[in-house]
């Protein structure tokens, strides 16, 4: 029997069929930033301060940074009936740059699904070794997905000290 994704909590939506793209239109800019940002409030708020949290999501407040952002390597996205309901980032080649789930989608596969295509698609392009600066609260899909902690790490955003951790996956 296929593993079926967690049956979603009160206000999450249930994903029937995720299909996952790569993100090549603009036009998408504000919903994954807006996902972006709803993703660092709701599900960074049990792992950060309201102050970590107010300075990681500044990133998605730029459009213009958004889409050069995402233009960069490879940017999938994940879409549910229309809707997206995820995004990651490989870039460069060797380094997992970004991995987000909209909340109403948290703990249902989504994540899970982009970081296996980014890992198999850095394979196929010979890629030895996958990094990524993992947050708190992505750390343990990563180790799920078989990456390893090479220690925490520390970063400054703003003035403001933000953890996060050194994954490492050979492949």
């Amino acid at each position: 029997m296929p593993n079926l994704p967690d049956k979603p909590a009160p206000g999450q939506r249930k994903s029937t069929s995720i299909t996952v793209t790569r993100f090549i239109a603009e036009k998408h800019t504000d919903e994954v930033a807006s996902l972006y940002i709803e993703s660092v409030k709701k599900l960074g708020a049990s792992h950060y301060s309201q102050r970590e949290i107010d300075t990681w999501q500044t990133w998605a407040h730029n459009k213009s940074i958004v889409t050069s952002t995402l233009r960069e390597g490879e940017t999938l996205l994940a879409w549910d009936s229309g809707i997206i309901a995820g995004f990651a980032q490989r870039s460069p080649a060797n380094r997992i740059n970004m991995l987000y789930t909209h909340p109403a989608y948290a703990r249902q596969g989504i994540a899970s699904k982009l970081l296996h295509c980014l890992t198999n698609h850095a394979i196929y392009d010979g890629v030895p070794e996958l990094l990524a600066h993992a947050s708190r609260v992505s750390r343990a899909i990563f180790e799920q997905q078989g990456f390893t902690c090479g220690g925490e790490e520390w970063v400054e955003r703003r003035d403001v000290r933000i953890q996060r951790f050194l994954m490492l996956k050979q492949l």
